[in-house]
């Protein structure tokens, strides 16, 4: 599978952001290592924590830059497993884009765990993997704050109202290495005119019964504005790409560490959630990953330090080279957090749709994508307002 996307008009920024973006594919899922010399390398990466649940190796290539264009190929016709020291197996199958996922199962503490690919002729293995002993969580908290972030163009810093994410770091008697994952969503509310927006709807309906250019599916789609027009969604945002990682150091007392700051939006009006794993991981990962976090921040050198330098711990058992991407073995501790604007103390944000405005959207969607150029304001469907990774009108189980 490719997927094909120009980016000749981004900054080095926000292509370096795009890339990693593109390549995850999930919010602040551990960054895959990317190659910009075009070397179509097999990136691996993905780990195992002492969690019961499905777990999950992604596959992809790296890639390089020709005539303005990034190309993403994904890995979907490969074989993997994990195999203990005891040769226990745990398979895991192609669930799409390249994305790997095994039956339920937990690591345990006291086994080595090791990484095995196979793609045609090419064999891929990891280094053994054992869980890091037990180490205390971190206490995350959030607030209402307010930071300087990048503009939307990124072309100015601005100051922004949001929520600051923080983690209060635990007293250590030895280095401890901690790595955050955050999966963001939230909830959004379609507004709802009720019986006045249905009647005016079927005015507009009555006035074209006797057109004859309308198809039948047109005339099916207008006949749905009688129904109500309140719609609730649940949406899971697009990733802010980056590292979430901290170096506990031995004999310090309980500190502060700002881990993150989210810009507030529509998606505070009504709930925003956060699915955060603490990653409890070893020194060599941690080193990893800073390389990973201290490539993405060195923009001003992006060209000069390629990052096809980054290697993990996986080796290519054809050529004895050492591959992209990394395997780990991990302890996990689960937080969800809710917020929203009430609740944080920010004065509401008002929707704007009018009745008319939603009557004649529905016309326009009736009659064609092509007359769906002029801006509606929040009159559109929830299901129809991009931005999100994914979109349904299901509430999670796990929604409060």
């Amino acid at each position: 599978m490719i997927k094909t996307i120009r980016i000749s008009k981004l900054s080095r920024l926000s292509l370096l952001s795009f890339s990693i973006l593109v390549l995850v594919n999930s919010c602040k899922e551990p960054i895959d290592a990317f190659d910009f010399e075009g070397n179509n390398r097999l990136v691996i990466d993905g780990f195992i924590t002492d969690q019961l649940k499905v777990h999950e190796i992604r596959l992809s290539y790296s890639s390089g830059f020709e005539d303005g264009i990034f190309q993403q190929l994904l890995e979907e016709d490969a074989s993997v497993y994990v195999e203990d020291d005891l040769g226990a197996r745990f398979e895991f199958q192609h669930t799409g884009s390249g994305r790997y996922q095994s039956a339920p199962f937990s690591a345990s503490a006291d086994r080595d765990y090791q990484l095995f690919v196979q793609v045609g002729e090419e064999a891929y293995s990891s280094s053994n993997q054992r869980m890091p002993l037990r180490a205390a969580k971190a206490d995350i908290r959030f607030e209402r704050g307010e930071r300087e972030v990048l503009s939307n163009s990124g072309r100015a810093i601005v100051t922004r109202e949001g929520v600051v994410i923080t983690a209060n770091m635990p007293s250590a008697n030895s280095n401890t290495y901690y790595h955050w994952v955050f999966e963001n969503y939230h909830q959004y509310i379609s507004p709802d005119f009720g019986p006045i927006a249905a009647v005016f709807g079927d005015l507009i309906l009555e006035s074209f019964r006797g057109v004859d250019f309308l198809t039948e599916e047109q005339r099916d789609t207008m006949a749905t504005w009688r129904d109500p027009l309140a719609e609730t969604c649940y949406l899971r945002n697009i990733p802010d790409p980056q590292v979430v990682i901290h170096q506990n150091n031995p004999g310090t007392s309980t500190y502060d560490v700002e881990i993150d700051f989210i810009n507030r939006d529509q998606s505070f009006i009504f709930d925003y959630a956060i699915r955060s794993r603490q990653l409890i991981t070893d020194e060599a990962s941690f080193r990893y990953w800073n390389q990973i976090k201290q490539q993405f921040e060195n923009v001003g050198s992006l060209f000069d330090a390629a990052a096809s330098s980054i290697n993990g711990n996986i080796v290519n058992r054809s050529t004895g080279e050492t591959s992209l991407g990394y395997f780990g073995v991990y302890r996990e501790y689960f937080d969800l957090f809710f917020f929203n604007d009430e609740e944080l103390g920010f004065d509401p944000q008002p929707l704007s749709c009018r009745t008319e405005d939603r009557a004649f959207l529905h016309l326009a969607q009736a009659l064609g994508p092509e007359n769906e150029e002029k801006p509606w304001g929040d009159c559109i469907s929830c299901l129809e307002r991009g931005g999100a990774l994914s979109t349904t009108h299901r509430k999670p189980d796990w929604w409060r």
